[in-house]
């Protein structure tokens, strides 16, 4: 009996432990593997999408330094040609002709020209740090009137001697100005010449000159703006950096015009020319020195950003982001462990579980079910958390993205207005005092015509060559005109600066249509007609709507990105029609004929119910279903790489339901297009209550 018993134990002990073994593999491959293996992937996928994104980043800071220098560039562009334009530079070039007497105007002296010429170069120079001088040379190469920021020109119209006037003609941005027609400007190459004693110019600068001509077509001066180099390291300074990441400002020969890292700039240099080739090895100095832009990898510890900008024809400068790998990647580093952090306890939580589950059982078979039963709910549990912390991590990181992305975009934006704003304040405060002067001028030409009715003979001939009359006629109506046409640029830039709304952070009431007004605004240049791009029309149906409480700037955002996706597959469909007749091999399931008419229509209306629904609509290739169903999952993307990141309607999903409460949809079928339905309520307290239209507008495509 006790060997029978015995030999029964035995059976049972080796069944038992068999049964653990067996439970311990399943615990192992039901729950162990599948969670690895989501958190892995999850892991991967999220670390790839960081450094792309990282990367991606960089190099859009690189190109927005580049857009500020060139910004400031094509300002002293302008300068040169509105300068050449004020009536003080004519005023010079007729008293050349009438022997220091201004043969148009009585009592109007070569030093009164000069003097006021004087004075709007001092004005311009005061109101921009970056000029060296303003100078104005006659066809024979004297200079007749000079700015400077140290005041060291001549005060007067003087004779130069021989040796400075030869010189002057010789120079380059002489010769190079007078081949120029009226209204051109050429730009010199950056002067970086060594002196005598072997020693670079303490400040190398860039000429800006356009030719000054008559009435006759005859050419009577050059007109020179000079700006100093370091005026574009100073835009470079005043952006935030680390302080481990080197900015580099650098000709296509290899000089330095600045090196944040060494402070290295021509006038801190002691007789020797520091080079890109110095620092980089060949292969990286003449990839950097190219004219493109781009990033390179060097030996895995730097990232190197790089952009090329061109202010005149055959001269470059080179924009270079030099940063160590670990700054770059130090988030996606911390991402990293915290996200096998999480693996490691999840796993370490179900593999406890599971065990103390298995051991349970060794004393009682009766609890082995519900025991394992939640042993699988618990790992279920845990793997719905670490898919829930890994969706936080997607979104936060997407907010992030997007919330740097529309502050640059923002601070782009408000930089353009400003820029704008400045001459067009010029112009418009000047026009009433124009239209004053004119008006006394026009009074007294009728004076002298009602008390001197009968002049010269040569003042009638020249009054009919130019025709006085129509002239008197005329004038006033272009002054008109012209201030039409100002407060036009003024509303232009008031729509930028609303379109922005970097001062608008908080929840108010604002005018809808106004925001989408602002957007089709930003948007406008890429409706037109452009090459066999046939241009897109605007449909628009605004009902009347309230003050709606919302996040404006945000919104606003919503309606670029849903706009910019409809105008981007409305140009993927010309393409696809286009194709075939320019030989491109296109054998996809897209449409291969256009509409009659390309049009995005956007209709807005107020519901009962206390809530606006906007509807944007154009008719598109439309989208699929599977596609369709995807639209608002983060970093998902039809489009090629480096065109899309899949974060703008997911953003835009997010905008409209989390911070507004409203609901956003997408219609759409293959071949009839896409609509896109926004719900928000005017107030923030309305309920929800969204039903979808009966009659719906014809869809649009959205990628």
């Amino acid at each position: 009996m006790l060997r029978t018993l015995h030999s029964k134990l035995s059976v049972q002990k080796i069944i038992l432990k068999n049964l653990q073994s067996k439970l311990l593999t399943l615990l192992v491959l039901s729950t162990v593997v599948p969670v690895s293996t989501v958190g892995l992937y999850g892991l991967f996928s999220s670390t790839k999408a960081l450094t792309d994104l990282s990367v991606s980043q960089i190099e859009k800071d690189v190109s927005a330094q580049a857009l500020r220098i060139d910004q400031l560039l094509q300002s002293v562009h302008s300068d040169v040609l509105m300068l050449a334009q004020m009536p003080p530079i004519q005023g010079v070039t007729r008293v050349q002709a009438g022997n220091g007497i201004d043969s148009s105007e009585l009592q109007i002296t070569d030093a009164a020209w000069s003097e006021r010429t004087k004075i709007i170069f001092r004005t311009l120079m005061n109101t921009r740090s970056h000029y060296k001088a303003l100078r104005y040379f006659d066809e024979t190469g004297r200079e007749l009137v000079c700015v400077s920021g140290n005041g060291n020109c001549p005060s007067a119209i003087a004779s130069a001697p021989k040796s400075q006037t030869q010189l002057n003609l010789q120079a380059d941005f002489f010769q190079g100005a007078i081949r120029l027609k009226s209204g051109q400007v050429y730009i010199s190459k950056v002067e970086i010449e060594p002196t005598q004693n072997q020693q670079l110019q303490s400040d190398p600068i860039i000429h800006y000159s356009t030719p000054i001509y008559d009435g006759k077509g005859q050419l009577k001066g050059v007109l020179v703006a000079t700006i100093f180099t370091y005026a574009l390291a100073e835009l470079m300074q005043a952006s935030e950096h680390n302080s481990k990441q080197a900015i580099m400002l650098a000709t296509p020969q290899g000089y330095y015009l600045w090196n944040s890292m060494t402070h290295q700039r021509w006038s801190a240099n002691q007789g020797s020319i520091p080079a890109l080739q110095n620092d980089y090895p060949t292969t990286i100095s003449q990839r950097l020195l190219d004219g493109q832009h781009g990033s390179i990898h060097h030996n895995l510890t730097k990232i190197i950003s790089y952009e090329t900008i061109n202010p005149g024809e055959n001269h470059e400068i080179v924009i270079i982001y030099d940063q160590p790998k670990y700054l770059v990647f130090q988030s996606i580093s911390q991402f990293k462990r915290l996200s096998a952090g999480v693996i490691a306890l999840s796993l370490g939580a179900v593999l406890i579980i599971g065990i103390s589950i298995v051991r349970k059982l060794s004393r009682s078979q009766t609890m082995l079910y519900a025991e394992a039963k939640e042993a699988a709910k618990t790992a279920e549990y845990k793997a719905q958390q670490l898919e829930q912390t890994l969706n936080e991590l997607h979104k936060t990181q997407s907010q992030l993205v997007q919330t740097e992305k529309m502050s640059s975009l923002g601070q782009l934006v408000a930089g353009v207005a400003h820029e704008i704003n400045n001459p067009v304040n010029f112009i418009y405060g000047n026009l009433a005092h124009v239209d004053r002067y004119t008006h006394d001028i026009l009074n007294l030409v009728q004076l002298y015509q009602q008390h001197y009715p009968k002049p010269e003979a040569a003042i009638q001939a020249e009054a009919e060559a130019i025709d006085l009359h129509f002239l008197i006629e005329d004038m006033p109506k272009m002054l008109a005109s012209m201030k039409v046409g100002a407060d036009r640029i003024r509303q232009i830039v008031l729509s930028l600066r609303n379109f922005s709304r970097l001062d608008e952070a908080e929840m108010k009431a604002v005018d809808i249509h106004e925001g989408i007004d602002s957007t089709l605004l930003i948007l406008q240049n890429r409706l037109k007609v452009q090459g066999q791009f046939p241009g897109i029309e605007i449909h628009k149906e605004y009902s009347i709507l309230p003050l709606v409480e919302c996040y404006a700037g945000q919104l606003n955002q919503v309606f670029m990105n849903i706009l910019s996706n409809a105008i981007d597959a409305l140009e993927e469909a010309t393409q696809s029609a286009i194709s075939p007749q320019l030989g491109v091999d296109n054998s996809s399931s897209k449409p291969k004929s256009l509409p009659a008419e390309l049009w995005i229509s956007i209709k807005t209306a107020q519901r009962e119910d206390g809530w606006i629904e906007i509807v944007i609509a154009d008719n598109g290739p439309g989208i699929p279903a599977p596609i369709r169903d995807r639209l608002f999952e983060p970093f998902f993307t039809t489009k090629p790489v480096g065109r899309g990141t899949g974060l703008g309607l997911s953003i835009s999903y997010q905008i409209v339901t989390d911070k507004h409460g409203g609901q956003l949809r997408c219609l759409s079928e293959l071949g009839k297009g896409t609509e896109f339905h926004i719900a928000i309520p005017i107030q923030q307290s309305t309920k929800l209550i969204f039903e979808p239209p009966v009659n719906s507008a014809t869809p649009a495509s959205v990628s």
